[in-house]
C-alpha cells in the first residue's frame, strides 16, 4: 500500500488505543497473519486518497447483457419490498381514529384497512417496478463496485492500479462488476425500500387517504360507513407516509452502525438515496473512511467518492431536523435525503495491472 506507516495507523486510531505502540494497535484490531505489520495496517488504516483508483466511475459502457443483469437483481426484489409498504399502510389505515359527532371514536375498521390496501396495491407495485425497469442509459456507473474493490485491495495490502483510465477489459474490470454485482446482492432490497419510502410512499398515501370513504361504502352498510364517509369528506392525506423525515430518523440509526464499523476497520461501504431520481439505479454507493461525532446529531463524515478519483471529502451532516442536511466540501447539497451503512463481505482480489 502507498505510504503507509506505523506512525500514520497510531495517529489516526488515537481515540481507540491505549498507547502509540505496535502492541496496543495489535490488541485493538484483529489481523491475519498475526505479527504481520502490513496486514495489522491494513485494518487499522488509514484508508487515504492515494490507495483508491485513480480512474473515475464516470462512463462505464454498459451492454444489453448488463442491463438485463441488473434488472433481475432489482425486480427479483420488488415483491418483499412491496409487502412492507403495504404493511405500513395497513398498520397506518388501522390507526385512524375516525371522530364524528353523536358516535364514539372507533378506529377504521379492518374490512375498509383491507379495501383500501387492495384499491392501491396496484399502484404501488407499478410505481416500484417503474424505479427498475425503466430504460438505462448507454453508460452505467460501477460505483458499488469499485468502492466494495477498493476497501479489498485495501484490507490484503494490495496495491490498486495507478491508471487513470478504467480498464476496458481484463481481470479487474471484470472483478469490478462482480463486486457491483456483490454490492446489489447484499443491499438491493435496502436501496428499493429507501427509494419507495421517499418517492412512492408518499403518493400512495395520499391516493389511499382518497379512497377511504369510497371504499368503506362499498364494504360498509349503515352509520358507520356513513360516519367514516363523512369524516373523510374535504380531508387529504391524513395517513402520512414515507417522506424525506422518515430517511432523516433512518439516517441517524445508519449512522450508528457506521461509525460501528469504521472503529473496526479502514473503511465501509455506504450508499446515497438521491430525491432528484426515482430510478434506483441512480442513487450512489462509495467509501466512508472516518467519521466523528460532533453531538447534537451532527456528525462530520470523510469519504472517499470514486465519481472523483483520488480524492477525498469532508461532509458535514446533521439528522436533527425535519431532513438529512449534508455539506460537502462546504457546500450544500440537498439531493442527498438518506445514508446507507452498507452490509460488506470482503473478497481476494486479483493483481491491479
Amino acid at each position: 500500500m502507498a505510504n503507509k506507516s506505523l506512525r500514520a495507523s497510531v495517529a489516526y486510531r488515537r481515540a481507540l488505543i491505549s498507547k502509540p505502540s505496535v502492541r496496543a494497535l495489535s490488541e485493538r484490531f484483529t489481523h491475519t497473519p498475526r505479527g504481520s505489520l502490513r496486514a495489522l495496517l491494513s485494518q487499522a488504516g488509514p484508508f487515504r486518497a492515494e490507495d483508491a483508483f485513480a480512474f473515475t466511475n464516470k462512463g462505464w459502457r454498459i451492454t444489453e447483457e448488463d442491463a438485463r443483469a441488473l434488472r433481475e437483481r432489482f425486480q427479483r426484489e420488488v415483491d418483499a419490498v412491496k409487502l412492507v409498504g403495504l404493511s405500513a399502510l395497513a398498520a397506518s389505515l388501522s390507526a385512524i381514529p375516525i371522530d364524528v359527532p353523536v358516535m364514539p371514536t372507533f378506529n377504521l375498521p379492518a374490512i375498509v384497512v383491507a379495501e383500501v390496501v387492495r384499491r392501491v396495491t396496484d399502484d404501488l407495485t407499478n410505481q416500484l417496478l417503474d424505479t427498475v425497469v425503466a430504460g438505462f442509459p448507454g453508460t452505467f456507473g460501477r460505483c458499488g463496485g469499485m468502492a466494495f474493490a477498493g476497501l479489498d485491495y485495501f484490507l490484503v495490502g494490495r496495491d490498486v492500479s495507478n491508471s487513470d483510465q478504467q480498464p476496458a477489459s481484463g481481470p479487474l474490470r471484470d472483478y469490478i462488476w462482480k463486486r457491483l454485482m456483490d454490492s446489489l446482492d447484499l443491499n438491493v432490497t435496502e436501496f428499493l425500500e429507501w427509494v419507495m419510502q421517499l418517492h412512492i410512499l408518499p403518493v400512495i398515501s395520499a391516493t389511499a387517504s382518497s379512497v377511504i370513504g369510497a371504499a368503506a361504502g362499498t364494504v360498509l352498510a349503515g352509520p358507520v360507513g356513513a360516519a367514516v364517509g363523512a369524516f373523510m369528506a374535504g380531508k387529504g392525506d391524513i395517513i402520512g407516509l414515507g417522506g424525506a423525515k422518515v430517511l432523516a430518523d433512518r439516517t441517524g440509526g445508519e449512522l450508528d452502525k457506521l461509525r460501528t464499523q469504521l472503529r473496526a476497520g479502514p473503511g465501509w461501504p455506504i450508499g446515497l438515496i438521491y430525491d432528484d431520481s426515482p430510478f434506483v439505479w441512480e442513487q450512489h454507493q462509495m467509501l466512508a473512511l472516518s467519521v466523528q461525532d460532533m453531538g447534537n446529531r451532527r456528525l462530520t463524515l470523510t469519504v472517499w467518492d470514486n465519481n472523483d478519483g483520488r480524492q477525498e471529502t469532508r461532509w458535514e451532516v446533521d439528522v436533527s431536523g425535519d431532513e438529512l442536511q449534508v455539506n460537502r466540501g462546504g457546500e450544500r447539497d440537498d439531493r442527498i435525503k438518506g445514508i446507507i451503512c452498507e452490509d460488506y463481505r470482503p473478497a481476494v482480489p486479483p493483481p491491479a495491472t
